[in-house]
Order: C-alpha cells, then sequence, then structure tokens
C-alpha cells in the first residue's frame, strides 16, 4: 500500500464538488513522496464518499473513513490520523482553502528533525474572508493564544503537518469533544517543537463556510476544559453554562410568581418548565451541535426531553419544597437545590436519549474494492486501539 512517506488527512462534510481538483492537485505536488490522501467524511447527503469512492477504485493512494451519525472536524482529522502507517501526517481542509503546493515547506522541516510540528499561518489582513470571519478568527486567535505556553502567529489554523511519532505520543492527551486540532495538540503537548511557515489561504472552491458563532462558543467551553486539566469534558461545561443560563432564567420566572403571590411549588414548576425549554434550544445548537436536531427530528427530540425533564422536574419541585421548608423560607437555596438535581438528571439522559451519538466509522481501503476491517471510532482513545488492532 502507498502512504509510507505522507499521508494527508482531509476531514471533509458536504465537500463532493471539491474533492477532484484536491486530489488532482495532491498529484501535481506531492511526486517526490510515496503518499496517500485519507478522506473522512461525515456521512454528507451530497455525494461526497461516493465521489470518493469512485476515486480510490481506480487510485490506490486515495481512502475513505465514513462515520456516521458523528460531527466534529477535530475527532474526524484524528480519526483519519489514526489510520495511517506514515511517516508524516499533513491535516488540511477539502473547500481548497489550503494549497497543496504548501505541503513540501510543511514537511521538510519535520524530514530534517527540526520541528515535530509545523503549521500554516495565515495572514488574516490579507486572507480571503469575509469581514465577519475574519473577526471571528482574530477573536479566536487572540483567545486561544493567551492560553499557550509559546509564541504562535495562528493557533487556529486547520492546515499543519505532524511527524507520526509525535502525534502518537499525543493523542491520548487530546480532549474528548475537540475542537481546533492544532491548538488541541500545542496545548497537549507543550514538549513539541513547533514552526509556523506562512501561506496563502485562498477563497473556497466551492460550498459554503462552517465557521460561526457557536464555534467561538466550542472553543471557550474548550478552552475552559483544557484550563481544568480536562477533568471535564467540553460538552459537560458548554452543559453546565447552558444551564446557567437557564438558572437566570429560572428564577426571572420564579420571583416575579412569588411575590404575585403565587405557592412557591407552582412558581418553581412553571419556572422549571420554561427553563428546560431553554436549556433544551440552546443545548441543541452549542452543546451538541456534532448531534444537532433538526425537522421531525427537532420536534421528537424535544419531546423526548421534555419527558426527561419532566421527571427532573419532578425531583427539582419535591427537593425544592423540601428545602423550602427546612430553610424556613430561603427561595434561592431552595430553588438551587432543585435545580442541582434536575441538571444532573437530564445531562445525562439527554446524552443517552436525545441526542444520542451511535457512532460506526467505517474505513474503506480503496483498493479496488477490497475493503479493511471497520474501525469503530467512539472516541480517540477507542479509536487508537481499534487502529493498533486492525490487521495492516
Amino acid at each position: 500500500m502507498p502512504g509510507n512517506d505522507v499521508a494527508v488527512i482531509v476531514p471533509v462534510f458536504r465537500e463532493a464538488e471539491n474533492v477532484a481538483v484536491l486530489i488532482s492537485a495532491l498529484r501535481q505536488n506531492l511526486t517526490a513522496y510515496d503518499w496517500e490522501v485519507v478522506f473522512i467524511d461525515d456521512d454528507s447527503d451530497d455525494g461526497t464518499a461516493d465521489v470518493v469512492r469512485t476515486y480510490a477504485r481506480s487510485d490506490d493512494r486515495v481512502r475513505l473513513v465514513l462515520r456516521v451519525n458523528e460531527r466534529g472536524l477535530a475527532t474526524a482529522a484524528t480519526a483519519g490520523m489514526l489510520t495511517t502507517k506514515s511517516c508524516f501526517i499533513v491535516v488540511m481542509d477539502g473547500d481548497g482553502q489550503h494549497d497543496p503546493r504548501y505541503i513540501r515547506n510543511l514537511i521538510e522541516p519535520l524530514a530534517r528533525d527540526e520541528a515535530d510540528i509545523v503549521s500554516a499561518a495565515r495572514d488574516l489582513d490579507q486572507a480571503a474572508l469575509s469581514s465577519s470571519r475574519r473577526y471571528l478568527s482574530r477573536f479566536a486567535n487572540q483567545i486561544a493564544q493567551s492560553f499557550l505556553r509559546k509564541p504562535v502567529t495562528d493557533p487556529m489554523s486547520g492546515f499543519f503537518a505532524i511527524s507520526s511519532e509525535a502525534f502518537h505520543q499525543s493523542v491520548r492527551r487530546l480532549s474528548a469533544g475537540g475542537f481546533k486540532l492544532l491548538l488541541d495538540l500545542l496545548i497537549s503537548n507543550p514538549s513539541m517543537r513547533h514552526r509556523e511557515i506562512a501561506f496563502e489561504f485562498r477563497k473556497r472552491l466551492a460550498g459554503k463556510s462552517k465557521l460561526d458563532l457557536a464555534n467561538a462558543w466550542q472553543l471557550v467551553c474548550f478552552l475552559i476544559s483544557k484550563a481544568l486539566g480536562s477533568a471535564l469534558p467540553p460538552a459537560f461545561i458548554s452543559f453546565g453554562l447552558v444551564g446557567g443560563s437557564g438558572v437566570l432564567v429560572h428564577f426571572a420566572i420564579l420571583y416575579p410568581a412569588f411575590w404575585s403571590g403565587w405557592p412557591f411549588t407552582t412558581g418553581q414548576l412553571i419556572a422549571a418548565l420554561v427553563a428546560s425549554a431553554w436549556n433544551f434550544v440552546f443545548n441543541n445548537s452549542l452543546t451538541f451541535r456534532d448531534r444537532q436536531l433538526s425537522g421531525w427530528g427537532l420536534l421528537t427530540g424535544f419531546a423526548k426531553y421534555i419527558a426527561i425533564a419532566s421527571v427532573g422536574i419532578a425531583a427539582n419541585v419535591a427537593v425544592a419544597s423540601a428545602s423550602f421548608n427546612n430553610f424556613h423560607g430561603l427561595v434561592a437555596l431552595s430553588a438551587l437545590a432543585g435545580i442541582a438535581v434536575d441538571a444532573v438528571w437530564k445531562y445525562f439522559m439527554s446524552n443517552l436519549l436525545v441526542w444520542q451519538n451511535t457512532l460506526v466509522g467505517i474505513s474503506e481501503s480503496g483498493l479496488r474494492g477490497e475493503q479493511s476491517p471497520p474501525l469503530y471510532l467512539r472516541g480517540t482513545e477507542q479509536s487508537y486501539q481499534s487502529f493498533r488492532s486492525t490487521p495492516r
């Protein structure tokens, strides 16, 4: 099998129009290397996987990893990196904004053993970015730089190369949720020797950018997780922050109801219901964005969430009412006791029943119809073990 020198890892989602152009560019720019390209498709609905399969049938250097019921750029890249035997691994986007002619510049410092990881830094003032995306990228870089122990111009870059040895030394330290893989690697393994090269960030060839304000939220939760030594996953932190905003909504309803003469139990029930609806909307958009519900799935998911919440609300009201009596009318303390029980219940049951993550990752070798054993990818460590135990 090819790919002893360089593996190019390309996470894709709805990039069917860009696959052919990228493969052609790799063929032109990697003639000096024994290379392969691994496309990791998060089950796109535009035929991206089919396009990759078509090329894989005639070119052994093209492979596909298809992930079902899973989303996430960083986790997709990690999954692809775990399936390769190459000495050097390059991660790049599949939308045409990362030019393959820079791959040689990324690899050369690794080959000379002058660095363990080399990233391509964008000039945000000159890059082909909309004003909103330029602002978001600059804001994200400023936040990320404050967490790094070394000067990095563009820690949010998605275009970099890393030695296989350095990657496998770092992979078990990566965040379970992930966000920007370069940033995660630099924070998780600060001993790595890092270099940057400048490159021209091009316009997308086709499709739409997936960067939005939700990415900034993901970054904040990711960095909080890292600051806590990854003791809490980013999703749990996001759920907690959303829940914190729900607490404000809860009290905004409870206190006026209580002051209006409503019984405490009635006010607590109404406040809990409204706060639950608030939390569902924002958890669907932020916390579980990689499993975001839409259409009929949104309605059925909301129904499940309310059913789960109803049990939590019952416990919430019971605990809060008992606390209210025991604490002699302390409204805030009583309400918080109920909210705590409600929040723990909803987080675990939401993961289990509402935003289910029944991921199956399928690795397709592309060897003219020959298929390699499937990889079941449920988190970084499990992916690593699956890869190591797969016959090559």
